[in-house]
């Protein structure tokens, strides 16, 4: 009901609140980060005008006629961008190869903490309902609120528990919020639902409240797919971690060239 209760001057706000959280986020340098909101959305307007039908910023190009796909900007944008830093860096001091045990020493940490996890759990979940927010945004403020909330605020940043807690609670968070409006309103709340959006699209399915009402099956599908992940992921990960942890001995260069090849080819 609150999905079709929106209008235009709703969507505009909806999408401002989001470009202003991202902003506000980095208070240290707001111009960067305006600058930085501004050519996202700069990069949105090329393209067949969907109102006029008029090309816009093409330059008579016609592969840019449909605009900037989602997927291959940020392929492009974040990893293999990040390639190249990880590339650029001086050579990293490879990790003392060490015994990982006590992988459920971590409950009891999670059972003194369960306010923070609480909380960290619900922001998570309200910013990840935003649109464009994701889930770094929400992971500095559950570190934050870590912070806030810990006896010893002073040790934050040496291995204390509440500072693994907190951002990932919030972090985690953000995949169910994030469905929210991508589902209700057809605006994704990060770059994870947005490949789920154009997934959906590709497949003749439009996110909204007609999505429930014509095809709620879909919906329940979806649902019933996060939950099993969760599971799945908790179950990988207690048998997988000690082998993912020795990711860190590798070199990076070698590291680099798998993600590389990944991203082209997946």
């Amino acid at each position: 009901k609150a999905a079709l209760a929106f209008g235009p001057q709703e969507y505009f706000a909806l999408a401002m609140l989001g470009i202003s959280m991202v902003v506000g986020m980095s208070s240290d340098n707001l111009i960067k980060s305006f600058i930085a909101a501004a050519f996202g959305l700069l990069v949105t307007v090329v393209g067949m005008d969907t109102a006029s039908g008029m090309p816009r910023f093409t330059f008579g190009n016609s592969h840019l006629l449909s605009g900037f796909q989602e997927l291959p900007v940020m392929i492009g944008i974040f990893a293999i961008s990040e390639v190249l830093f990880a590339l650029n860096e001086p050579k990293r001091v490879n990790l003392q190869k060490q015994k990982i045990t006590g992988l459920f020493s971590g409950l009891s940490d999670i059972m003194k903490n369960w306010k923070l996890l609480i909380f960290s759990s619900l922001s998570g979940t309200f910013l990840g309902a935003l649109p464009g927010v994701g889930g770094t945004t929400a992971a500095i403020v559950g570190y934050n609120q870590a912070k806030r909330m810990s006896k010893e605020p002073e040790k934050m940043g040496t291995g204390q528990p509440e500072g693994v807690i907190g951002p990932e609670c919030a972090n985690n968070a953000v995949t169910g919020g994030a469905l929210i409006p991508m589902l209700a309103l057809g605006i994704p709340g990060d770059s994870v639902t947005a490949i789920l959006l154009g997934a959906l699209l590709i497949h003749g399915l439009n996110p909204g409240p007609d999505l429930f009402a014509k095809n709620p099956a879909v919906v329940t599908n979806i649902y019933i797919g996060v939950i099993l992940s969760y599971i799945v992921i908790l179950v990988f990960s207690i048998f997988s971690i000690k082998y993912i942890a020795r990711v860190l001995n590798v070199k990076a260069s070698i590291l680099s060239a798998f993600v590389l090849v990944f991203c082209i080819v997946g």
